[in-house]
């Protein structure tokens, strides 16, 4: 199960690091505050959303118990 906690990071499909590039060397004193406050409910949406859906798929599709235990807790 170690194998699919190496996935994890894959979630974001570079999101963050595509706000990193485009923002990374200016100042935060120029930053539009604005946006990332947009970007950061744009992506927790996101990733509520995914989780949710793992969620369910977990719940009707895998039937042991253990393996459902492992999913559930890497989904969270």
């Amino acid at each position: 199960y170690i194998f699919y906690l190496t996935y994890i990071g894959f979630f974001h499909l570079g999101w963050i690091d595509g706000i990193y590039l485009k923002y990374g060397g200016l100042e935060y004193q120029n930053l539009d505050k604005k946006q990332f406050y947009s970007q950061i409910l744009q992506f927790s949406s996101f990733l509520i959303l995914i989780s949710f859906l793992l969620f369910g798929f977990n719940l009707l599709i895998v039937t042991d118990p253990n393996a459902k235990y492992i999913y559930n807790m890497t989904i969270i």
